[in-house]
Order: C-alpha cells, then sequence, then structure tokens
C-alpha cells in the first residue's frame, strides 16, 4: 500500500483540519487529522506540521501543544525519574514541557522556543541519558569542524 495515498484521499480534510480560519494555523488539530491516514503516526504528524510552521503561516498553538514522541517521552520520564518506556497522556506531556519552556526562559534568559523545540530538546536529553546510563549508544559522534 501506498503510505502517502492516504494523505493524498484525504488531503481536503487535512487542509481543513490545518487552517482552523483564513490566516490561522492549528498544529493539534493538523496532526489530529494527518495521523488517521494510514502508516502515519502522531509523530511523523507533528514532524510535518512543525516544518508547516517556517511558512510564516499564524499558529494557534505554536507554543501550547507538541505531539508525544518515543524520544521526548523518554527524556521526559529520564527526567522525572521514571522508567524509560512509561507512557504520557497528551495533556500532562504538554503541561511538562510548558513547565520546561518556563525554566529555560527563567534560568537560561532563552525566549522564543516553541513547544516542539521543546519536545526536541527532551528527545535529545533522553539519547544523552541512554549514553550516560549505558543503555545505549549514540548512533554518531560529534566532530568538530577543524578546517577554519
Amino acid at each position: 500500500m501506498n503510505l502517502i495515498g492516504g494523505a493524498i484521499e484525504n488531503a481536503e480534510q487535512i487542509g481543513s483540519a490545518l487552517w482552523t480560519s483564513k490566516n490561522k494555523m492549528s498544529i493539534e488539530q493538523f496532526v489530529a487529522e494527518l495521523s488517521r491516514c494510514f502508516g502515519i503516526s502522531t509523530f511523523m504528524a507533528g514532524q510535518v506540521a512543525a516544518d508547516l510552521t517556517y511558512t510564516g503561516a499564524d499558529v494557534d498553538d505554536l507554543f501550547t501543544y507538541a505531539p508525544i514522541g518515543p524520544g521526548s517521552s523518554r527524556g521526559l520520564n529520564y527526567l522525572y525519574g521514571k522508567a524509560p518506556f512509561a507512557t504520557w497522556r497528551q495533556k500532562e506531556f504538554g503541561s511538562k514541557l510548558r513547565d520546561i519552556n518556563g525554566q529555560i526562559i527563567e534560568k537560561l534568559q532563552i525566549t522564543g522556543l516553541t513547544l516542539h523545540d521543546v519536545q526536541n530538546c527532551m528527545c535529545e536529553y533522553s539519547k544523552y541519558c541512554r549514553a550516560v546510563l549505558g543503555e545505549g549508544k549514540p548512533k554518531s559522534t560529534y566532530q568538530p569542524e577543524t578546517e577554519f
């Protein structure tokens, strides 16, 4: 089966879910609609939605919604002392990411991170924890550029 076929067949519904009004985009609604297509998880739909936010569209929930991803979920679990594969409910997941974003703003003075950016940070934190705790190895190591 062609995985993109479901998205193409449902393009009208997906498009209407993306734009809640003339110039407003809803990541949460778009993710919900796109992830109904065969073979597209909420995580993958969220990646597509995150890419679409770079079009300059006015997004309703850019700082309040990010879909649960496997790495970010594990990152939150490490941070909050839960078992690595404990599950999260979307509402609690978003709340924790917003709390973390608040701490980033307060303690690091870094502003402007979207909730998806914070979700990505938690994914990277998960990779770091797995390496430090000996639960996995990084797929690649950082190689600094030395030609400059």
